[in-house]
């Protein structure tokens, strides 16, 4: 087993080093994050090589193919940018570390291709009022996403492996403002796929597809294949949008992934595609097998003989003299499935998160250290017009507001955080101890629908949380918390567990399950142990 890389091919740099030219070569190729299994990724690939130095070898901002070579054949690694150099012997040998074209996509997409269709124009009586004021609607311009991303291809100097044919009808608006690399991992999400460079330098979009390689027993080094705690992983559900949108089909454990395009209707075709998608998190050290690739589903022999399906979220080749290979198969807790897969979870999460932002700047507030207030001419015309207050360093945050409303900023004027006039405030979180309206609307539903404050019959207050089409809602007491049945006579016929300064009770219980082992009451009072039918 040797190694070839070509550094900058085609140009008058052109130079190959092989053989006792390299000293190592180690690929890492990642498919998503150490997070756990997500998707709608645009992960890089990574290549590090200790090199002889050559004459004449250029390092700086080159590009490197990289091969390996077995019983004649060469194989791909992948296309890559030199991003660091090290030396400590004045440049006789040296590390070189390289990234994937993604290295290259974290400029701003700034969109060039045309509307799918051009709004259809208003004629003279739908355009004018009495006044002349026009009445045509602003209308964000739906685009081709495989417009995009043929665009995105030739921007960045890349081909495209993936077969766009089924999802030529997919389309997007408001396209502006995202990098490359992100753009990549919208249209990857709205494929259910991850976006990748392959060995071939090619952007490619993939989803766990199933390889018939196969890691025996014998080909794994000993004590090196480790499942992590938990067991298998089935996904049942998904959640994307946004934190101002969030959108979920499927019910049980699942996964989130962000995706400002994302429909209600490609959620669910994307979840009916995957089916009975399960994995097994693990680690596993092997001989290594070009066959395998980052993004694969493969089978490993565990010491009982059994196959174990798992995902190659990340694969790590080690090349000297010989190949060594490491896969890890990344699991998250249950909890941490089961939080993501309901839209009331997300949706609370994102309150979460906008209420810590909220406190921090009040905290700021009440612990402002000065400034100073001015009355100023903004518009130039003599009249004294705006007021501002600065900082007290005079620079940085600021206040300022004239007769058209009150903006706040951190950079000195340049933008806005928070803007304030007759039509209502744009921010980035509200606090207030009371807010008054008709409702309150959170991604689609009323608060009322899923949270109430009220008091009982007694005058004491209490807090209800889940929807009115929950069978089983949660309550908050003076002196108790428990869930109870929305659908009984009363509050107390109806509870089911509860949990009060002095006690646990579980009323009516018929299972305890602790993985394997279940607890069950019978009906003479006793208890039942039974672990997989065996009592």
């Amino acid at each position: 087993m040797e190694n070839k890389l070509i550094f900058n091919r085609g140009t008058d740099n052109e130079m190959t080093l092989r053989g006792k030219d390299i000293i190592s070569v180690t690929l890492t190729e990642t498919f998503n994050s150490q997070d756990g299994i997500t998707m709608g990724a645009a992960c890089s690939n990574k290549l590090t090589a200790d090199i002889i130095v050559l004459p004449g070898l250029s390092l700086a901002a080159s590009d490197v193919e990289a091969y390996a070579i077995k019983d004649g054949m060469e194989y791909p690694l992948g296309k890559f940018y030199v991003c660091d150099v090290e030396t400590v012997n004045g440049y006789k040998t040296a590390s070189v570390e390289c990234y994937d074209k993604f290295c290259k996509a974290e400029e701003i997409y700034v969109p060039g291709v045309k509307p799918v269709e051009a709004k259809t124009p208003l004629n003279a009586a739908e355009k004018e009022k009495g006044d002349g004021e026009s009445l045509e609607p602003e209308i964000s311009p739906e685009y081709s996403v495989k417009d995009i991303l043929e665009e995105i291809a030739d921007n960045l100097n890349a081909e495209v492996a993936f077969d766009f044919t089924p999802y030529e009808a997919l389309t997007v608006a408001d396209i502006e403002g995202y990098t490359y690399r992100q753009m990549l991992g919208y249209i990857a999400g709205l494929l259910g796929k991850n976006a990748c460079f392959d060995r071939n330098g090619r952007i490619d979009f993939k989803w766990y597809g199933v390889s018939e390689a196969v890691i025996t027993r014998e080909e794994q080094y000993q004590n090196q294949f480790n499942l992590i705690a938990g067991g298998k992983t089935h996904i049942s559900s998904l959640t994307s949008g946004s934190e101002e949108r969030v959108i979920s089909a499927g019910e049980g454990r699942g996964l989130s992934f962000e995706n400002p395009f994302m429909t209600e209707e490609r959620l669910s075709a994307i979840l009916e595609e995957m089916g009975d998608f399960s994995f097994q998190p693990c680690s596993v050290s092997f001989r290594g097998n070009m066959a395998i690739h980052a993004g694969d589903r493969v089978q490993v022999e565990d010491e009982t003989g059994n196959m174990i399906d798992i995902c190659v979220m990340e694969q790590t080749i080690s090349f000297n003299g010989g190949m060594y290979a490491q896969i890890q198969c990344y699991g998250q807790s249950e909890e941490s499935y089961s939080f993501e897969a309901s839209t009331s979870s997300a949706v609370i999460g994102s309150l979460k998160r906008r209420l810590e932002k909220t406190v921090k700047m009040g905290n700021e507030i009440k612990g402002s250290d000065g400034g100073y207030f001015q009355i100023i001419d903004l518009d130039g015309d003599g009249v004294s017009d705006t007021f501002v207050l600065r900082a007290g360093s005079g620079e940085g945050d600021l206040v300022f507001g004239n007769k058209n409303g009150i903006g706040f900023s951190r950079d000195g004027g340049k933008t806005l955080t928070t803007a304030i006039n007759q039509e209502g405030i744009c921010t980035e979180a509200l606090h207030a101890d009371q807010l008054w309206g008709t409702a309150l609307l959170l991604e689609g539903v009323t608060a009322q629908d899923m949270l109430r404050a009220d008091k009982d019959e007694n005058g004491e207050i209490f807090l209800e949380l889940g929807s009115n089409h929950n069978a089983v809602m949660f309550r908050v007491e003076n002196d108790r918390v428990y869930f109870y049945n929305r659908g009984a006579e009363n509050k107390d016929a109806g509870t089911v567990c509860y949990i009060d300064p002095g006690s646990f009770v579980i009323k009516n219980l018929n299972k305890i399950q602790f993985g394997g082992l279940g607890i069950y009451p019978n009906n003479n009072g006793k208890i039942i142990f039974s672990t997989g039918g065996n009592n």
